[in-house]
């Protein structure tokens, strides 16, 4: 290897432990991890993330090419670490081998930055615009990312140019489209077809196709694909290589779960309200309910809403729990439990018995999901 590809090599690495360290220190707030449902597998969308959430992916391609008298099954992983820094900004790097991007060199780094320059609500659609450098090529790449999001199904369109393609000395374009059929919360059907051009040279197709699942009670998101693509850089999804199967796998990590430094000010206590008053208790994606403490008064209600894509439970029923002794009941109150609640689901209850009631979430009461109402005699 020369002295010049160790030395971008060595630059790959250094900025993998520089995007780590920023993700670390300047991320400030929780956030909803991304995941494959919402993107197909060679357009990204132009995703960012929000503040306080990590993201590593893992998505791995396979092919069988024939190794004399047996087949030999080759593999190329994609990894991806990145996180926002901002709320409207993301910064990371991918690492794939077996790449075909330069020829020559198998190992590739990608570096890059992301903004969000538009974002769907205030407007009808999200646009970013990601920057990036790419070490096996030499080349300096950028990309226009859009979705449309229409109910049930996300478009996605994107257009790439790289100063380098492919680690040749010429220039080179690409464009693709897709879009992303959500059937169920936890289920969906992705696709896109798009085309590259070098210095002219003539189109080459790249296309996928991807079954995209999101595994109950957890924030990771898993991608069953085929593709005609073999990394998952700016470059790497532009290039047409033969039929490759394979998965992805997002590993989202919230800092608001190991450290308050990390989470967004809120709320431990509500204060008093006369009977019949009503407090609400959010199920956040960072695995807490917030407020997590809440005192009312007897006859007042408490009104807890799934905000995240997790599925979580409000349990005060010993018998429906891990351990027993993490649920407290005043005596004369009666155990309740909302069964599994998904986005946008709620769940009232009414406290009439005063004391102190200690709940919980069943899925997530090892990552410290519990919550406390206190209920004092009305005035």
């Amino acid at each position: 290897m020369s002295r010049w590809g160790s030395d971008r090599q060595g630059a790959g690495r250094t900025g993998v432990v520089l995007a780590v360290a920023a993700m670390c220190l300047l991320a400030p707030e929780p956030g909803q991890a991304q995941g494959v449902l919402d993107r197909s597998p060679n357009v990204s969308g132009g995703w960012v993330g929000e503040p306080g959430t990590a993201h590593f992916n893992l998505l791995h391609r396979f092919w069988v090419v024939n190794s004399g008298d047996d087949d030999k099954l080759v593999n190329s992983p994609t990894m991806l670490v990145a996180a926002p820094l901002t709320g409207r900004t993301l910064a990371g790097a991918r690492y794939a081998s077996n790449s075909l991007v330069a020829g020559g060199r198998f190992n590739e780094w990608e570096l890059f930055g992301r903004w969000s320059v538009m974002q769907s609500g205030a407007w009808p659609l999200d646009l970013a615009v990601t920057g990036g450098y790419n070490t096996a090529a030499g080349s300096l790449d950028a990309e226009v990312a859009g979705t449309v999001p229409l109910g049930n199904v996300r478009l996605l369109g994107a257009v790439r140019g790289f100063s380098d393609a492919r680690g040749s000395e010429d220039s080179g374009w690409a464009a693709a489209g897709g879009a992303v059929v959500r059937l169920r919360d936890h289920v969906a059907l992705a696709g896109d077809l798009g085309a590259s051009w070098i210095d002219g040279e003539r189109a080459r197709p790249v296309w996928g196709a991807a079954l995209q699942l999101r595994i109950p009670t957890t924030p990771h998101t898993v991608s069953l694909q085929a593709t005609n693509s073999r990394t998952g850089t700016l470059q790497g999804a532009s290039t047409r290589d033969r039929t490759t199967w394979g998965f992805e796998f997002t590993v989202p990590v919230t800092f608001a779960r190991y450290s308050e430094r990390f989470r967004s000010p809120a709320e431990t206590t509500r204060p008093d309200l006369p009977g019949d008053g009503v407090v609400e208790v959010t199920m956040s994606a960072d695995l807490r309910f917030v407020p997590d403490t809440v005192e009312v008064q007897v006859g007042d209600t408490v009104v807890w809403t799934n905000t995240s894509q997790e599925v979580h439970t409000v349990t005060a029923h010993p018998e429906r729990v891990r351990d027993p002794d993490q649920v407290t009941l005043p005596e004369g109150a009666e155990p309740f439990d909302s069964g599994n609640m998904f986005e946008g689901d709620v769940f009232r209850h009414v406290f009439t018995v005063p004391g102190t009631y200690a709940y919980v979430c069943v899925p997530h009461d090892l990552a410290g999901m519990v919550g406390v109402v206190v209920v004092r005699e009305g005035r």
